[in-house]
């Protein structure tokens, strides 16, 4: 838990809402922050070849007396070139009290690796971005497979009229159900605006098919404010509906991009 109380202490970042902004960057600079966070689906952009940013956040939803604390819900990203990055997702703590127990418990979550690939360009037929990960399973059985579960991930993009942004979110993760390994399907759909060049805001749905073939979603909205062009915040509110029924969301974050963190010769930076 002290860990996790680290990590929270940058709280975290908002991504799809920024996608739009890019255009207000000036020519000799990199673009502007554009993370994962807040919605739920992944963001189509990659970050700088060099660079570091650390998004960080908590997640809380609740139904009555029954609720679910996320923190940290951190994601380190490093770009390797402009159009390859790596990440890392720690293990988050969910700490939760639940109608059956009524007792808070916490839970440990799977930590995951990953890749991200820029595979083509916005309103293109072919995928902006692909993210191809791996959780590790060292956390908890309640919430977590048991697992080492792949994820593939495709992402597309559409721009309207320069304020305007829909992102398209395909993603598969193959994870053991009753010892066989077994499918859970992740879309998502996001759109939204940039209201100025530091405000844009998104509504998302975002359903989830089980590997018990269980339909779950989310419903959700937010903004995202940059008061600097490598720094972010984020807030998200919506619900999400399980087996149970409907719970209350709230999400808050922080964002960071720290440029030139890795000295990389032009000619691999740039491909």
């Amino acid at each position: 838990m002290k860990n996790s109380l680290l990590n929270f202490s940058v709280l975290c970042v908002s991504c799809l809402v920024l996608a739009p902004m890019n255009t207000f960057a000036q020519e000799n600079q990199t673009p502007p922050i554009s993370t994962e966070r807040p919605t739920v689906g992944n963001s189509p952009d990659l970050i700088p070849g060099g660079s570091l940013q650390f998004e960080n956040g908590t997640n809380a939803s609740f139904r009555g007396s029954q609720y679910t604390l996320d923190l940290p819900e951190t994601l380190f990203r490093v770009g390797i070139t402009d159009r390859v990055e790596v990440r890392y997702a720690f293990s988050d703590e969910a700490y939760q009290r639940s109608y059956v127990s009524r007792v808070p418990s916490l839970q440990t979550m799977d930590p995951a690796v990953s890749a991200k690939f820029a595979t083509g360009k916005a309103n293109g037929i072919a995928p902006r971005s692909a993210i191809v990960g791996m959780s590790i399973p060292i956390g908890g059985t309640t919430w977590t497979s048991g697992s080492y579960d792949p994820t593939l991930t495709m992402i597309w993009t559409q721009s309207f009229k320069k304020s305007y942004f829909l992102n398209e979110v395909a993603g598969a993760t193959l994870t053991t159900l009753d010892s066989a390994r077994r499918p859970e399907w992740g879309p998502s759909i996001a759109g939204g605006r940039a209201f100025t060049e530091n405000l844009g805001g998104f509504v998302e749905f975002a359903p989830t098919i089980m590997t018990n073939g269980n339909l779950e979603y989310v419903v959700d909205g937010g903004v995202a404010l940059v008061p600097h062009r490598l720094a972010q915040f984020d807030l998200r509110t919506g619900y999400l509906k399980d087996q149970v029924g409907y719970h209350s969301l709230i999400s808050v974050g922080y964002s960071l991009r720290v440029d030139r963190f890795l000295r990389i010769p032009g000619h691999l930076l740039h491909p």
